[in-house]
């Protein structure tokens, strides 16, 4: 899967190339790098941490989730599924999650490598051995986040 939806523009943490919007591989010639995305993944974790007037048309459109939808879930559907699936990996490398509601999210081990948290609440969010390399985390609030996160290097 070369194209996907959600993904941020961000720099190849290989060879340094700009990997643009909306793609996994870096476009370097010889540059084998992909990011670590599954867009069920994050089109379920939107529906969890957004309300419905935070999520344009095109989420919709993309995705299949309804207004309903996302007006009903919240993040303890997002961590119900991790419980049923713990053997799942997070694997959300550059994710748009700008001003997400993450409060008490289960992200352990998840890989979060470029994703975009600016401004996200993160209250009581469960970040244990997630790996946030080149992650954005400006304005992001949260107190008793469980961490002890990996910087790759």
């Amino acid at each position: 899967m070369g194209s996907v939806w959600g993904v941020v523009k961000g720099d190849c943490p290989e060879c340094g190339t700009t990997i643009p919007e909306n793609t996994l591989a870096c476009p370097a010639a010889g540059c084998d790098y992909e990011r670590k995305f599954d867009q069920e993944q994050y089109g379920f974790l939107v529906t969890c941490a957004y309300k419905p007037d935070d999520v344009d048309d095109e989420f919709f459109e993309r995705t299949g989730y309804t207004r309903e939808d996302v007006e009903e879930k919240n993040v303890e559907d997002w961590n119900a599924r991790r419980l049923n699936n713990p053997q799942s990996d997070i694997q959300l490398d550059a994710a748009y999650l700008y001003r997400a509601r993450l409060n008490g999210a289960d992200l352990v081990r998840g890989s979060l490598n470029g994703t975009n948290l600016s401004g996200a609440s993160l209250e009581r969010a469960k970040l244990t051995a997630a790996t946030l390399d080149r992650a954005t985390l400006a304005r992001a609030q949260g107190r008793q986040i469980s961490a002890s996160v990996m910087f790759n290097e």
